[in-house]
């Protein structure tokens, strides 16, 4: 997912009565099953850290000369070398919450035809849309005048009309022989309006079941390792994390959620200690790195099929058990959006900026320079939720 909108429903869905799945609100005794929340701040919360993943990851934007990677220490790297290294994996984690998410919200609303395709569809276009059209803009007359003052692109190449019009559209991901260009990360959010479209196509023709996500989830894996088509990774997770949210319903429903969400932190935290280890101690890293060389693909989607579903799992039953104990940090899921999207056309000020002061690539390498980045990023996210996609979104929908 790419990042979108709060994990949070105000009406149960169509079959599961006025108080959800399962009756009450965690606590009680096993015949008193728990209820889904109204919103998931957990999950709200991972996705922000997702997205800070992401834009640490293209903190080697700094670096490039045009299109060309260039060296360049990253600030802090031996802290921060979890996402530096492996942040690009965040996309895959923005998928599979979106699965659970949407299946949890819209599948059964769909299949019941509570919903609508003209309902579905305006909400995903006046929560994506606005910032999307703001940054488009924004990057075309950046990329203009880094141009004009260094002579090539900055980082993404072919910024012209031929590419222009399939990024206005969002669909630029959509197809064979795809190549980033203007603001690139839009390529995720690109890969989740066709997500969209499959899945309200599935959701109203086939049943809901775990074993047609897994099929399709499978022929993701087919069009990305057959032809590397973008699409194939969104697919990958998405349909998985819809098997998430199926494995989740089924343990309110059945009575096993509060074992589950006993036994399966441990799990979950002994998979991310592995992770973790493996990238911070030195022999492990270079073996892991060696290894994601020789397999890029598996490599790439491990942790969609094991590490992040299982966290998701973890955190949605942990909160139904417990209760919002992540609300304080939901804005960040809030902000996740903005983040995204706005860190590339920030990215581009930064180095236009330093240009015109003669600072050189190497000021990027600087603790400084990070802390100003994020300085400055964070609070823009925040007036661009509060005061561009929030009325966007209202606007719209009246």
């Amino acid at each position: 997912m790419r990042p979108d909108e709060p994990v949070r429903r105000s009406v149960p869905p169509p079959g599961e009565g006025a108080e959800g799945i399962g009756g009450r609100t965690g606590g009680g005794p096993a015949s008193q099953p728990l209820k889904p929340p109204k919103r998931f701040y957990a999950l709200d919360a991972f996705r922000g850290v997702a997205a800070l993943s992401i834009v640490f990851w293209h903190w080697q934007h700094f670096f490039f000369r045009g299109r060309v990677p260039g060296p360049g220490a990253r600030p802090w790297h031996g802290f921060f070398l979890l996402f530096y290294g492996y942040g690009q994996l965040a996309v895959e984690l923005f998928f599979a919450l979106s699965g659970f998410i949407f299946f949890w919200l819209y599948a059964q609303p769909i299949a019941d035809r509570a919903v609508i395709a003209r309902d579905f569809f305006l909400r995903r276009f006046s929560r994506l849309v606005p910032l999307h059209l703001v940054t488009l803009f924004l990057v075309t007359l950046g990329q203009l005048a880094y141009r004009h003052h260094f002579g090539s692109d900055f980082v993404y190449p072919n910024n012209d009309l031929q590419h222009f019009v399939p990024n206005l559209l969002l669909v630029s991901a959509w197809g064979l022989g795809y190549s980033h260009s203007f603001n690139g990360p839009i390529w995720s959010v690109s890969v989740e309006i066709f997500l969209y479209l499959l899945f309200f196509l599935l959701c109203r023709t086939l049943p809901i079941r775990a074993l047609v996500l897994l099929a399709v989830s499978a022929l993701g894996y087919f069009l990305l390792a057959q032809w590397e088509m973008p699409i194939g990774r969104g697919m990958i997770a998405f349909f998985l994390g819809g098997c998430v949210y199926r494995a989740y319903a089924w343990s309110l429903k059945s009575g096993a959620a509060s074992k589950l969400a006993t036994w399966l932190p441990w799990a979950t935290a002994a998979l991310w200690a592995g992770a973790i280890l493996a990238v911070y101690t030195p022999s492990f890293h270079l073996d892991a790195w060696l290894w994601i060389k020789a397999h890029p693909l598996v490599a790439t989607i491990g942790p969609a099929v094991l590490l992040f579903p299982v966290t998701i799992l973890t955190l949605a039953l942990a909160e139904t058990q417990r209760g919002a104990f992540w609300k304080r940090t939901a804005y960040l899921g809030d902000l996740s959006y903005s983040l995204y999207l706005l860190h590339f056309p920030l990215q581009l000020a930064f180095v236009l900026v330093a240009g015109w002061l003669s600072l050189g690539r190497s000021f990027f390498s600087s603790p400084a320079a990070l802390v100003l980045f994020f300085v400055v990023l964070l609070p823009v996210s925040w007036v661009s939720y509060r005061f561009l996609e929030v009325p966007a979104q209202r606007w719209l929908r009246g």
